[in-house]
């Protein structure tokens, strides 16, 4: 008897759709929950290479954190979220985790034994989050890690003159600053 338990997500972007339809294979076949919502705009302020990086990485963090609880019994999930507000993108991913961490002055480093060939994710995702003008934030909390991402969504109005794509742009900021702490306060 061949078991096939495999669900396919469609969006309308290939990249989010292979990616997440993955990791909810990986995470149904280790007997981890995996919750989303996904809710795309028509465009995306990340190239295809960044988005796969972004979501790769948190994924993978999310799947890895769920494979080490050793509790029996305890929650293994993952939730992830993205959707548009306003003027930004929202990305917000939660996982359940052993709440074992390794921080050096505010940054998390890799728990694996083979320190030089891991721990880069996080990092990957800050460099790109930060290069396309967002915020990211990272929260544990008693068996729960979090991560809140905000993007601005591109400024696209070519008829607009310089000083006004600079007022769209801070107020697309204030947008984004606002919508990043609703997100955190959760």
């Amino acid at each position: 008897k061949i078991e096939v338990s495999h669900q396919l997500i469609s969006t309308g972007n290939i990249v989010i759709d292979s990616i997440v339809t993955f990791y909810i294979h990986k995470a149904h076949i280790n007997n981890i929950k995996f919750e989303h919502m996904l809710h795309l705009p028509q465009a995306l302020p990340l190239t295809d290479v960044e988005i796969c990086s972004l979501l790769g990485n948190i994924c993978s963090n999310a799947l890895e954190a769920c494979q080490k609880i050793t509790q029996d019994n305890a929650p293994k999930y993952i939730q992830l979220i993205i959707k548009p507000y306003r003027e930004s993108l929202i990305i917000h991913s939660e996982n359940t985790c052993n709440n074992i961490f390794n921080i050096k002055n505010g940054n998390f480093l890799t728990t694996k034994k083979e320190h030089t060939e891991h721990g880069l994710g996080l990092n990957r995702i800050n460099n790109i989050v930060e290069n396309a003008g967002g915020f990211m934030k990272i929260e544990t909390s008693r068996n729960i890690f979090k991560i809140n991402i905000v993007l601005p969504l591109t400024i696209t109005d070519d008829d607009c003159s310089k000083n006004q794509k600079l007022q769209k742009r801070t107020g697309c900021v204030n947008i984004i600053q606002t919508a990043f702490s609703l997100i955190c306060a959760v």
